[in-house]
């Protein structure tokens, strides 16, 4: 009887530390900038990717909750479109995170989140 609660405790643990492993693996993602992206884009194809980047000043288009914009670095920049209510700090020069997909037919990033920096007001001085 023993050696059943010993295999079955085996089974359990060997599925939970696999459901653990995949799920940290896809969780953890690094922030490309859009030249990095740029320089590699064929390797992400069809890839959920985090690009990190400043929000291009005069790029906002926005209607109701359609935006488009450019996140730039620099030596780069990407075409952006999000349609989502964005964060109360997106604005012009705003350092942003994109997460979603890039679409070669329009060469524009279609985000699917948008995460944007904190103000520096709440950075501490120093």
């Amino acid at each position: 009887m023993k050696k059943k609660y010993i295999i079955g405790l085996a089974i359990i643990s060997v599925a939970f530390l696999y459901l653990v492993w995949t799920s940290f693996k896809t969780s953890f993602q690094f922030a490309l900038t859009p030249s990095e992206f740029i320089s590699k884009q064929a390797e992400f194809a069809d890839k959920s990717v985090k690009i990190s980047g400043l929000v291009g000043r005069g790029s906002i288009n926005a209607n109701m909750t359609d935006y488009n914009f450019l996140l730039s670095d620099d030596l780069g920049r990407i075409h952006v479109h999000y349609k989502g209510i964005v964060p109360n700090t997106f604005r012009e020069g705003a350092e942003v995170v994109a997460t979603g997909r890039f679409n070669p037919a329009n060469n524009i990033f279609e985000a699917t989140e948008l995460l944007t920096k904190c103000a520096s007001k709440y950075e501490a001085k120093y």
